[in-house]
């Protein structure tokens, strides 16, 4: 038979660990929750700052070749001058790889003495019609790097439009700007053009070679597309078979994207270790708990094991035990009552020894009275024999009176038959009226005999 003290505390044990692991669960998927919301905020708040630096610093470089192109040695388009200009003013433009001046045919020649024709490339018909323009990443004619040129138009005096100055930005300044922000361990920033290709990259082997709109998983494609369009939001995606999540924005010089990513292993790992302690945490609890309620069911059972070890003493017939327990709870109110019952029983089986002899006594009366009705039903049978005996006489008396008045109604009948007997039947009818009286004149004793002993028989059963 299983203790009671086990029957309580193992499935108190094992509702224990029960509501460790769930709430430990239910704190691991909360704390995943609010953490992941936490990581993507901070991912959303690092892209926009990003996207203020860029922005900021796109603005800067496009305001210093405003105000380049409208320095006279460049409105002249007289590269000597403006060569001379850029070396003394180095301190202002040393954000720009090289300064390049062409007339209005693409002709150029830049400030570190390489020329050459930049007519075909996209950014300058733009500029040609008058817009300050920052261009998609090329790779320089003059130096063989990939740059981004921020260009303005030369205007002579009567506001035409007579040449093209601008600036070559490394673009390493552009990744270096991106690549400053981390989140996490491996989290990091990249920057895609409005054609999804890469300008900026933890990875060199990915700028300007990989393209996200043309390669990659289809939620990294869906992804891209939401930020050439211009969208600003968090997206979950996978790349190289990781889940990832991105934080994304435009900046708004260019309409360039910068997204902030990591995967969802680093963010949930920490929170797996959180998970982790709180069940180690939570273990070492349900030990010290399931010790402790041992030790207090242990300790509350003892007055309980002592009652039943008194029990059997009382089942076993000894009404002498007594539980000694001491305690004002409830284990004490029924030591007290146990204690009570075992009293009472002993009182209960004092009166039905009592009962007994009383009993006894009264069996001693009862036969002693059974002999004398005994006596008594001796002479009632007796009485009743000689009612009996009298009965009888009674009996044959009746009978032969009967007889006679049988004979008597023969006589009348023998009288009604002959006229001529009549007086004979006369004679005949005397002697048997007075056979008649005599009969009922013996009657008449033996009734009142028959009285006198039934009087007899009811003294002797009263009495």
């Amino acid at each position: 038979m299983k203790s009671l003290k086990y029957k309580i505390t193992i499935p108190v044990v094992i509702f224990a660990i029960i509501g460790i692991f769930v709430l430990s669960g239910t704190a691991f998927f909360q704390a995943k929750k609010i953490i992941i919301n936490d990581v993507e905020q901070i991912a959303e708040n690092k892209v926009q700052k990003l996207v203020i630096l860029a922005d900021d610093k796109i603005h800067e470089w496009k305001d210093i070749i405003e105000l380049l192109s409208s320095i006279e040695a460049v409105k002249n388009i007289d590269y000597e001058g403006t060569k001379k200009f850029v070396s003394d003013n180095g301190h202002v433009l040393k954000d720009f790889e090289a300064i390049i001046m062409s007339d209005k045919d693409g002709k150029y020649l830049s400030s570190n003495g390489k020329g050459g024709n930049i007519a075909g490339r996209d950014y300058f018909p733009k500029v040609m019609a008058g817009q300050v323009v920052v261009s998609e990443p090329v790779i320089s004619k003059s130096t063989g790097n990939p740059i981004v040129v921020v260009a303005a138009p030369i205007k002579d005096d009567s506001r035409n439009v007579v040449g093209l100055i601008g600036g070559t930005v490394n673009l390493s300044l552009i990744t270096d700007l991106v690549n400053a922000e981390k989140l996490g361990e491996t989290g990091y920033a990249y920057m895609i053009n409005q054609e999804g290709l890469v300008m900026a990259h933890p990875k060199e082997e990915m700028i300007l070679k990989y393209n996200a709109l043309q390669t990659g998983s289809a939620s990294q494609i869906d992804l891209t597309k939401k930020m050439v369009k211009g969208e600003a939001s968090v997206y979950n995606y996978e790349f190289g078979g990781a889940k990832k999540f991105a934080a994304y924005a435009p900046l708004h010089t260019t309409g360039w994207a910068i997204a902030m990513t990591a995967n969802y292993s680093e963010v949930t790992n920490s929170v797996s270790k959180f998970r982790n302690i709180i069940l180690m945490i939570g273990l070492a609890m349900i030990g010290v708990i399931g010790m402790l309620i041992y030790f207090l069911i242990n300790k509350s059972m003892k007055p309980i094991i002592q009652m039943a070890e008194v029990t059997k003493d009382v089942a076993s017939g000894n009404l002498q035990v007594k539980v000694d327990v001491k305690s004002n709870d409830e284990i004490g109110i029924l030591a007290d009552n146990f204690n009570n019952m075992i009293e009472n029983m002993r009182g209960v089986l004092g009166e039905m020894n009592e009962m007994g002899m009383t009993v006894a006594s009264t069996s001693q009366q009862m036969m002693a009275s059974t002999e004398e009705a005994g006596k008594v039903s001796e002479q009632v049978a007796n009485t009743i024999s000689e009612l009996a005996k009298g009965a009888t006489e009674q009996a044959s008396s009746t009978q032969r009176g009967s007889h006679m008045v049988n004979q008597l109604i023969t006589g009348i009948t023998e009288i009604a038959e002959s006229t001529n007997g009549a007086e004979k039947v006369t004679v005949m009818a005397k002697e048997t009226v007075d056979a008649g009286i005599q009969i009922v004149e013996y009657q008449k004793n033996k009734m009142l005999e028959n009285k006198q002993a039934t009087i007899n028989v009811g003294n002797e059963i009263f009495a």
